[in-house]
């Protein structure tokens, strides 16, 4: 049976399930074409933790605003070094909600990120590296700003550079102030790159 709505006493709409809630159902649940089945079964899926590569591919694909939402809930309570790296591979998505939710949540992981950091800000798509160093800059992790400056001082792309300078305005520590300024000295005219770099600078000097 589907999914049924009821009005309570109050007179408000309340959603009711009737469908199996096994494990074998709920993944075929989330190929159900009506919307409110494929969320109600990616919330339910949360019971099961091998079923979160499954949810991961529902992601690439779906559209419904509210069923991602359920998916990324889900991946969010399940939350894994795995399920990090896949999410951070829709990071390169045509799709700029899915981007966007992908690092709201991504934000939300920062013990997950740890050990896939270094790696995937070492990735050939510059695009897909400043996304990347954006979700880092917004980590509640104690490494951020050495992160940061190890892409300000290594990057090739002036712009990757650029985005991890930001960064270090807002998490950037005293001792990083000369190593920001001397930055801009890998790219000789680019004054936005030296603006930035300056600007971060006194940012960091403001706190400290």
């Amino acid at each position: 049976m589907g999914l049924v709505k009821q009005k309570s006493k109050t007179g408000e709409k309340r959603e009711l399930r009737f469908r199996d809630r096994s494990k074998e159902d709920l993944l075929a649940q989330l190929g159900d074409a009506q919307a409110v089945e494929r969320r109600w079964a990616a919330r339910d899926l949360a019971e099961y933790a091998d079923t979160m590569p499954a949810l991961c591919d529902c992601l690439e694909t779906e559209k419904d605003e509210a069923v991602r939402a359920a998916i990324l809930t889900t991946l969010l309570k399940q939350r894994s070094p795995e399920i990090a790296l896949r999410l951070s591979g829709m990071l390169g998505s045509q799709d700029a909600a899915l981007r966007s939710a992908v690092m709201d949540v991504l934000a939300d992981m920062p013990d997950q990120l740890d050990a896939l950091v270094e790696p995937l800000l070492r990735q050939e798509d510059a695009d897909l590296r400043i996304m990347l160093v954006t979700v880092v800059a917004r980590l509640a992790h104690p490494t951020v700003p050495i992160w940061l400056l190890n892409v300000a001082r290594q990057d090739a792309h002036p712009n990757v550079v650029a985005a991890a300078l930001e960064g270090l305005g807002e998490c950037g520590t005293a001792e990083m102030i000369a190593s920001i300024r001397a930055v801009a000295t890998r790219f000789p005219g680019n004054s936005y790159l030296a603006f930035t770099a300056e600007a971060a600078a006194g940012l960091i000097g403001q706190r400290s």
